[in-house]
């Protein structure tokens, strides 16, 4: 008997082995391997199960769906979310992409905690350390640009946020009923409440859901459908593999490939771990710094106070994510939070300056310039991005290592030759350490 700690997990091993679909024990996520196995035998059972089915074509996908009460329309990847017995997916499974069996409870889990309140402050300190009040100076707010912040629970009456709308894909959860409002002041919250929204000129979407990755996909699938600009996502689910699943990371792809910026938090532990989405391929992963301001270390974790983003090798950026103002639910309540919660909405809102500054580059290219004007915090786990002359001028006295146009990298520190290196380190000093030699 082989187990399985997810319906992904056995769903991947029935896919790419041949397995008797008698052997196959969706509700406790085993199979049983037997000395001979045959390519899904004659059914036993009726019973009716969860699943994504992916089609080859478009002409498939409409054929197949047309008459059927269908629980979920991801067109734009040919998918659609259905109850089917194991007797159809026997059917299915030779003419079609993928099937994928899901879990429709799990969650996605806002990386959030509360914080001490130290003395308040009408700006995001990391703006502040940004420079973004310079980009306001030249007029940027991030006018015109649509941006969906997607989150457990929205608050929007009175609608002193200014949302431009606020859709219910699914009934938020009360064990987060701030958090959403406070990820959306960060970025939208007006001159005229207490504190200042990054980008305070956007036209905001707040996606409202139950954290569920089905319900997720529906807000992936929405993002594409209104043409949104940038979606920031302060959530995700710890998982060996870089994705909530098949099905919603190829959504997650074809968000980006349309045009989506997608900002997500890459989570508050400092285990080595794959936290989705944030760690797909194409989504810019933020991470949290804390120490107000000194930007030495990533150091927010609700238990151990060592993590943000600290060991993930995928975080693109690091933004201020401890003590961050914010504003809660009804009446201009104002708090602070900390965690990858409060980075994330904080980068989506610089992208959405530099999107009203440079209409007419693309995402790649406004990524890329946001890096090129950063600097380095610590090693390779993300860099801090500051507002300049984006168009005149780079960060790089800060910097602790840059690969020069012909090839060649300069360093701050020192190469040092380590026995135990895994590969190739940068410490937070500009020290570069290797395991073996240059060749």
């Amino acid at each position: 008997m082989k187990n399985f700690n997810s319906l992904n997990e056995l769903n991947d091993y029935v896919n790419s082995n041949p397995i008797d679909i008698n052997d196959i024990d969706i509700d406790n996520l085993t199979v049983k391997i037997t000395s001979k196995m045959t390519t899904f035998g004659v059914m036993s059972t009726e019973k009716e199960y969860p699943c994504y089915i992916i089609f080859n074509d478009k002409s498939s996908y409409r054929e197949y769906k047309e008459g059927k009460q269908i629980d979920a329309d991801l067109h734009s990847i040919n998918a659609i979310q259905i109850n089917i017995t194991l007797s159809e997916f026997k059917r299915l499974k030779p003419n079609v992409r993928f099937i994928e069996f899901i879990d429709i409870n799990e969650k996605a889990t806002p990386t959030e905690a509360s914080s001490e309140i130290p003395k308040f402050q009408k700006t995001n300190w990391g703006a502040d350390i940004a420079n973004v009040q310079e980009s306001w100076a030249k007029g940027y707010t991030g006018k015109g640009v649509k941006v969906a912040v997607i989150d457990g629970k929205f608050y929007s009456s009175p609608n002193f946020l200014n949302f431009k709308e606020h859709i219910i894909m699914a009934a938020g959860s009360l064990d987060y009923e701030n958090h959403g409002n406070q990820c959306a002041s960060i970025i939208c919250s007006p001159m005229t409440n207490q504190m200042v929204g990054i980008a305070h000129g956007c036209d905001l979407y707040a996606l409202e859901t139950d954290l569920k990755t089905t319900t997720l996909a529906l807000c992936y699938q929405w993002c594409i459908d209104n043409e949104i600009d940038i979606a920031s996502a302060s959530y995700g689910i710890d998982a060996f593999d870089a994705g909530h699943g098949t099905t919603n990371k190829l959504i997650i792809q074809a968000m980006i490939a349309s045009g989506v910026l997608f900002v997500a938090a890459a989570g508050n532990k400092n285990a080595y771990k794959w936290h989705t989405p944030a760690s797909i391929e194409g989504v810019v992963s933020v991470g949290a710094v804390a120490e107000w301001g000194k930007l030495q270390k990533v150091t927010w974790d609700s238990s151990n106070s060592e993590g943000g983003g600290m060991n993930q090798p995928w975080v693109d950026f690091i933004f201020a994510g401890e003590d961050v103002a914010s504003i809660g639910k009804i009446n201009r309540y104002w708090s602070y939070f900390s965690g990858t919660s409060a980075a994330c909405p904080a980068i989506a809102g610089m992208f959405a300056l530099l999107k009203e500054e440079f209409p007419n580059k693309t995402n790649v290219e406004l990524i890329a310039l946001l890096k090129s004007n950063s600097f380095q915090v610590l090693g390779r786990y993300g860099v801090f991005p500051i507002y300049t002359d984006y168009e005149n001028s780079q960060v790089e006295e800060n910097r602790i290592l840059k690969v020069n146009k012909d090839g060649s990298i300069n360093i701050k520190g020192k190469l040092i030759i380590d026995e135990d290196c895994e590969k190739v380190r940068i410490d937070k000093y500009g020290n570069m350490h290797l395991k073996s030699y240059f060749t």
